[in-house]
């Protein structure tokens, strides 16, 4: 009943009342997930799997050097809830939008190795879900095929990219991209004012990094590659990305 009624009030707020999500559980994380710096005047998308801590880390550390951890660095940004309705209304006006998001084969690869691969309470979930309770490795094709039967909204560390933007894909002003990191956010760095800040800074914090670009080629089949190329089909077409996988630019 709490619960209810906190996605009540969340609803009625004036972000996810213009810009609503999927549904309560989506929305929920969207908020949680959104890095609003008003001082600055942006609003950052967070997505996981996506180099969100390092560039939260990057962000947080120039307005407060002191900050020396991740977790941190996300909750020193206030969230989409606490937007007003005249900021809502001239979002795009008083905000530089940005997101930074990564090739859907190595992000889908990153949630499972991070989240269920490494025995995470996580994978007692999924493992739930497929009925399998025997204790034996969850392999990738397991998982793909978990998401495709209807696990794809369980976590948003495998959500669809764009269902992590609910003020739509079009609005934002950037997306940078986690395979050129380094280079973009140096341009939002810039954007912002802080061309002596991020763009300079090459701290990365990635506890949960899993190197899942150099195993992609590994882990994939014909049966995967098929399943991830459907279900995130929005994530290929609204960013750009190849559904055909150059396996040469992963490993670079």
């Amino acid at each position: 009943m709490m619960q209810r009624f906190k996605n009540w009030r969340l609803r009625r707020t004036p972000f996810h009342s213009t810009y609503p999500s999927r549904s309560d559980f989506v929305m929920n994380h969207v908020d949680r997930r959104m890095a609003v710096d008003r001082e600055r005047g942006f609003i950052y998308f967070r997505i996981p799997k996506a180099a969100n801590s390092t560039i939260c880390y990057r962000l947080a550390r120039q307005k407060n050097p002191d900050i020396d951890n991740a977790d941190d660095a996300k909750r020193s940004f206030l969230r989409g809830s606490d937007l007003t309705w005249d900021e809502v209304k001239h979002l795009k006006d008083r905000f530089y939008l940005f997101t930074f998001v990564r090739n859907p084969y190595s992000r889908i690869a990153s949630a499972y190795l991070d989240k269920v691969e490494r025995m995470k309470p996580k994978q007692q979930q999924v493992l739930s879900n497929l009925q399998k309770g025997d204790g034996t490795p969850l392999t990738f094709l397991e998982f793909c095929r978990y998401l495709d039967r209807g696990g794809l909204y369980d976590d948003p560390h495998w959500f669809p990219q764009v269902d992590l933007i609910p003020a739509d894909v079009d609005m934002l002003d950037f997306v940078g991209r986690v395979e050129s990191l380094e280079t973009d956010l140096s341009k939002v760095a810039s954007t912002i004012g802080q061309s002596d800040g991020a763009g300079n800074d090459t701290s990365v914090w990635s506890p949960h990094e899993t190197g899942a670009d150099l195993k992609v080629r590994e882990l994939y089949c014909g049966e995967t590659l098929s399943i991830v190329r459907k279900i995130y089909s929005d994530d290929f077409r609204f960013f750009v990305y190849d559904s055909v996988p150059h396996w040469e630019e992963f490993a670079s």
